[in-house]
């Protein structure tokens, strides 16, 4: 057995250093009557790859070319990895090493930490290191292609990518992107939760932008929007929690900034508040109507938010996480608070309501509906320990007292016959809630977390 392994490894070095010789492309342009197809062989231990290409004819041997960037290497400036790889200097100091093949015949180069298929990237292997390069000639970089590949410090984007699609980037630590102009679309959480991200130079010819596409980005300081963007998804820049300001090319037909706050053009809807913009309060400019979906998210330096006489509607979790945010004043314009809003406030301890809003009330910062027949939302931060809810009061809302921490007992009227989800979630100095006979309505989870709860 030894002998035949012996044996086994002598050939397989043998084959390992017959890909060592030279090999040629032999292109010729599309459409030619007599167009042959350049194929080129290389033998190792693991792989054969054929590759296609239409571009001039070139001949380059296998030791002027970097096995993991591609990059052409002066001879005798390589180095030769313990793995067999000959790689470049600049590679070498990184620490590259392991490479997979280049699966799509379509682009020239012999091997890289790469899946390509049909000029689409479709995968990068989660062990890359170094600098990755994307070949010239890739169009499109897949849905979830590099996601959680933690390990490469940067990455060359060609300018014959025109997308990057969902989750493209997903959790990727490098510093800085530069996206060419060739791209025009860029989706859902591309580059989400990209926690070493300070820098990104985005394409002058940036259409879409989707939703969540660069949330979670702790390290992203400033963006930079070109006139070019025509949509803007939701969350798109939330819960970047050193994002100072977001700046909007003044030629933009679609979105502009007003002292670093994302708007649209006609200044009606609050698309984003960076997260670190210094201001204690934000009075909300007169002629916006709607505060959007987590507009507001992750806005750790704001205590106070004014509406304005205009205001219509507050999305859903238009103030998610803000959990220095003391008080929000809710103007008498306002026909539609949607659910959680406030989901994640800690520090909220009033939300007062303007005494002629015909949609909403407040009672002791309490917020209710207009006749009170419906709890929306208890601060989390209000002092009691006692509560006991208005007996004009006929539904709980979901999340109504989500971490509520100071209360110990609330008493619930006879009145309520609705409890809706998540209703007490996380009041864990929670000891005393009786759920009335009346309430034959009950939603799930509504005392999930409540650990100090006596329970009867």
């Amino acid at each position: 057995m030894k002998r035949f392994l012996a044996s086994l490894l002598s050939i397989t070095m043998v084959m390992s250093l017959a890909a060592c010789g030279d090999f040629e492309e032999d292109n010729t342009a599309n459409g030619a009557a007599d167009s042959s197809e350049a194929t080129t062989t290389t033998t190792t231990t693991t792989t054969t790859t054929t590759t296609s290409a239409t571009t001039e004819t070139t001949t380059l041997t296998s030791r002027e070319i970097c096995e993991v960037c591609g990059a052409k290497v002066a001879q005798g400036e390589g180095v030769t990895t313990p793995l067999g790889l000959y790689i470049c200097k600049s590679c070498d100091d990184k620490g590259a090493g392991g490479t997979t093949p280049v699966k799509d015949p379509g682009i020239p180069q012999e091997k890289s930490f790469l899946t390509i298929e049909n000029n689409v990237l479709v995968k990068c292997d989660e062990n890359a290191t170094g600098k990755v390069v994307i070949p010239e000639g890739v169009t499109e970089i897949g849905e979830g292609a590099f996601m959680n590949c933690y390990f490469f410090s940067e990455v060359i984007i060609p300018d014959t990518v025109t997308r990057i699609e969902k989750n493209a980037f997903y959790g990727c630590q490098f510093f800085s992107i530069d996206i060419p102009d060739s791209v025009t679309y860029i989706g859902e959480a591309a580059f989400s939760n990209c926690g070493a991200l300070a820098k990104v130079t985005m394409s002058e010819n940036l259409i879409k932008i989707g939703k969540d596409a660069f949330r979670f980005c702790i390290g992203l300081k400033q963006i930079n929007i070109p006139a070019s963007v025509e949509s803007i998804g939701t969350c798109a820049f939330g819960d970047c929690p050193v994002l100072a300001s977001i700046n909007v090319d003044e030629n933009n037909k679609n979105y502009i900034s007003v002292d670093g706050v994302l708007l649209s053009k006609d200044k009606t809807y609050v698309l984003c508040y960076p997260a670190n913009k210094m201001g204690a309060t934000y009075v909300v400019p007169d002629g916006v109507t709607v505060i959007g979906q987590y507009a507001f998210s992750g806005a750790t330096m704001l205590r106070e938010v004014v509406l304005n006489e205009n205001c219509l509607t507050i999305a859903e979790y238009a103030f998610h996480a803000c959990e220095n945010l003391e008080k929000v004043n809710v103007s008498a314009s306002v026909r539609t608070i949607m659910g959680n809003a406030f989901l994640g406030c800690a520090g909220i301890s009033q939300i007062n309501v303007d005494e002629n809003n015909k949609n909403y009330s407040s009672e002791e910062g309490v917020l209710f509906n207009k006749d009170k027949s419906w709890l929306i939302k208890y601060p989390r931060c209000k002092l009691n320990t006692e509560y006991v809810i208005p007996d004009t009061v006929t539904t709980i809302g979901a999340t109504a007292f989500e971490c509520a921490v100071c209360l110990k007992t609330v008493v619930i009227p006879d009145s309520v016959v609705r409890i809706e989800d998540f209703a007490f979630c996380y009041c864990r100095n929670l000891e005393t809630c009786i759920i009335p006979d009346s309430a034959t309505d009950l939603g799930i989870y509504i005392f999930e977390e409540c650990e100090s709860l006596v329970r009867s």
